[in-house]
């Protein structure tokens, strides 16, 4: 999975590991501005657990992009 892919060189579970994301980024040629999800978390937080309130209660993200498939890179 990828969630595991970007946690797997974590020291705690909750940190994100930055090289990973960085990398899942350049293989599906994505820039930041097209991939809100991975944009908040880098940009905001190292903590998934609040990234994810951010992205929650961050209701401008899913006017502008479908919430969905951007989750389903992620699962």
């Amino acid at each position: 999975m990828i969630v595991q892919f970007l946690f797997s060189n974590s020291s705690s579970s909750d940190e994100i590991c930055w090289e990973n994301i960085i990398a899942l980024q350049e293989a599906l040629h994505l820039r930041l501005d097209t991939f809100p999800l991975v944009y908040t978390i880098l940009k905001i937080t190292k903590s998934y657990k609040e990234a994810h309130k951010i992205i929650a209660e961050g209701r401008q993200l899913t006017k502008k992009f479908n919430k969905n498939l951007i989750v389903n890179y992620l699962v």
